[in-house]
C-alpha cells in the first residue's frame, strides 16, 4: 500500500502556486477517538497504535512542536504509556462574524492581473514572526490575513502554525539588506528529506555569519565575502514556505521565505523475530539516538567533501528501503519512517565511503549493529550500520571509494544488507538524492 502526497506547483523566480491539502476531517475523526487531555496541564498518555503524527493531528499541533515540548531526540518511536505534554490549547473555531476558512486553498486562484501561474500560497510560521510581519511580506492586511484563516487573536500565532494567503499573493522580490549582495539556495524548490545549499554572498569579508530555518540551526563555511551552508529539510517538514534568518554577531540581519514541497512515501511493513524486537525498547532507542545526536551534531569549518556522493556499493546497486519510507514492525501500526537507504548485499561485500571525511565513529551499536560515521566538514555526516565487520578506525581520512566495512546483518536487521544515512547539520535526509547531483 502507498501513501501519496500531493505535489504542489513549482515556484520559480518569485512566482509562486501553492496549495496544501488539510487533514480535518481525519483530526475530527481522532478528537473521538484518542483520549483528552486534562485541563489543567495539558497532556495525553500514549495508546497501544499510537503514532505522534495521530497525536498531533488530534489535538491540533505539529509533530516538531510535540517533540520540541517533550524534548523527543527522535519523534519516530513514543512508547506505550508515555505522558507527553501538549500545547495550550487553541481556539477550535473563530469568533463570531469571522468566516471559517475553507479546508483546502482552491486548485487555481487567478491574481487580479489574470496570472493563474501566481495562486493561493500557504505561510508556515517560524519562531520570532508576526502575523503583521508576514502580512507585509505579502501584501496584505493584517486584519484581512486573520479573517482568512479563522486567527482570533493576531498575537496569538505559533510555530509551525501553516497560514493561507488571501487574495492570490505573489512572495515580494527579495530585498537584500546590507552588507548581503546576493543570496541563492539550490534546490530552489526543495522537497521533503531533501539537502538544501545556502550560497550567500556579502559586500566583504565577514565573521560571525549563522542563521534559523525553522528552528534548525544553519552554520557557514566563510570564505572571505562567499559563505556557504548545507542544511536538511525535515522528511516530516510541513509543505509551505518556512523562514529563513540571517544573523549577524547573533543579530537579525536578511529573513527568507523558502518553499518546501511534499514528497511521496511508501509504506511497508517489518517483521521482527522476538530478539530484534527487543531493540525497539524506548531505553536502548533512546540511548543510540543521544549519542548519534552528539556526534552528528559537530561542525568542522572546512569542507572534505565536493557536495556530491557515491554510491557505497559497487556495480548498481538497489534499494529495497528507501528513506522516508514509512514503517510498521510486525501486526503494528505505522509508527515511524525510514531514516536511511537500504541496500541489499551478500554477507561480506565491501561497504565504501560516498565521500572525503574522517571517521568520528566506529563501534557496534544496539539498533544500528556494526556502524561507521564519516564527517565531510559542515555538518556534513553519512553513516554506514549494520555492517559485519568494521573495517575503518575513529581518526582514520577516507576518499571516495575507500572501504570502511563489510556488509552484515547486525542490530536491528532482517537480512543482510547495508543501511545508509545522511545527517546534515543534525536532520536526517535522503543521501540518494545527492549522488551525482548538483552541487558539485
Amino acid at each position: 500500500m502507498k501513501e501519496k502526497a500531493s505535489h504542489l506547483p513549482r515556484w520559480r523566480q518569485g512566482r509562486a502556486s501553492r496549495w496544501l491539502r488539510g487533514a480535518a476531517a481525519a483530526a475530527l475523526l481522532l478528537a473521538f477517538l484518542l483520549p483528552q487531555a486534562a485541563a489543567a496541564e495539558p497532556s495525553y498518555v500514549v495508546q497501544s497504535g499510537d503514532t505522534l503524527t495521530q497525536v498531533a493531528m488530534t489535538y491540533g499541533t505539529t509533530v516538531e512542536e510535540l517533540a520540541l515540548l517533550n524534548s523527543l531526540s527522535d519523534p519516530d518511536f513514543i512508547y506505550i504509556g508515555q505522558v507527553l505534554r501538549l500545547p495550550d490549547p487553541r481556539p477550535a473555531a473563530p469568533p463570531a462574524g469571522v468566516a471559517e476558512p475553507p479546508s483546502e486553498p482552491p486548485a487555481e486562484a487567478a491574481t487580479e492581473t489574470g496570472d493563474s501561474s501566481c495562486s493561493e500560497l500557504v505561510h508556515v510560521v517560524s519562531a520570532g514572526e508576526t502575523l503583521g510581519g508576514i502580512a507585509l511580506r505579502y501584501g496584505v492586511s493584517v486584519a484581512e490575513l486573520a479573517a482568512f484563516n479563522g486567527v482570533i487573536n493576531p498575537s496569538l500565532i505559533h510555530v509551525n502554525q501553516v497560514l493561507r494567503v488571501p487574495g492570490a499573493a505573489c512572495p515580494q522580490p527579495l530585498v537584500l539588506n546590507e552588507p548581503f549582495v546576493s543570496i541563492s539556495w539550490t534546490p530552489e524548490t526543495p522537497h521533503q528529506g531533501d539537502t538544501v545549499k545556502l550560497v550567500v554572498e556579502t559586500r566583504s569579508a565577514l565573521k560571525g555569519l549563522t542563521g534559523t530555518l525553522g528552528e534548525a540551526r544553519i552554520r557557514f563555511i566563510s570564505d572571505g565575502a562567499t559563505h556557504t551552508a548545507y542544511v536538511g529539510i525535515p522528511a516530516l517538514a510541513q509543505p509551505g514556505y518556512r523562514q529563513a534568518q540571517l544573523l549577524i554577531e547573533g543579530r537579525p540581519a536578511q529573513v527568507l521565505a523558502i518553499p518546501v514541497l511534499p514528497w511521496e512515501y511508501d509504506v511497508e511493513r517489518l517483521q521482527l523475530t522476538p530478539e530484534t524486537t527487543r531493540l525497539l525498547a524506548p531505553e536502548i532507542v533512546q540511548r543510540e539516538n543521544d549519542l548519534l545526536a552528539r556526534v552528528s551534531s559537530g561542525f568542522t569549518a572546512q569542507w572534505y567533501w565536493d557536495g556530491t556522493l557515491s554510491l557505497p556499493l559497487s556495480g548498481d546497486p538497489r534499494v529495497t528501503s528507501a528513506f522516508g519510507t514509512r514503517r510498521a514492525y510486525n501486526d503494528g501500526p505505522v509508527a515511524s519512517y525510514h531514516g536511511g537507504a537500504d541496500f541489499p548485499a551478500e554477507e561480506g561485500t565491501p561497504v565504501m565511503a560516498g565521500a572525503a571525511g574522517v571517521v568520528v565513529l566506529a563501534q557496534p551499536l544496539d539498533v544500528r549493529g556494526n556502524a561507521v560515521i564519516v564527517d565531510h566538514g559542515g555538518g556534513v555526516f553519512t553513516m554506514y550500520c549494520h555492517l559485519s565487520e568494521i573495517l575503518a578506525a575513529t581518526g582514520d581520512t577516507v576518499n571516495p571509494g575507500d572501504v570502511v566495512g563489510l556488509i552484515g546483518s547486525t542490530g536491528l536487521s532482517t537480512g543482510p544488507h547495508l543501511h545508509w544515512e545522511m545527517r546534515v547539520q543534525g536532520e536526517r535526509v535522503d543521501p540518494m538524492r545527492l549522488v551525482s547531483g548538483p552541487y558539485g
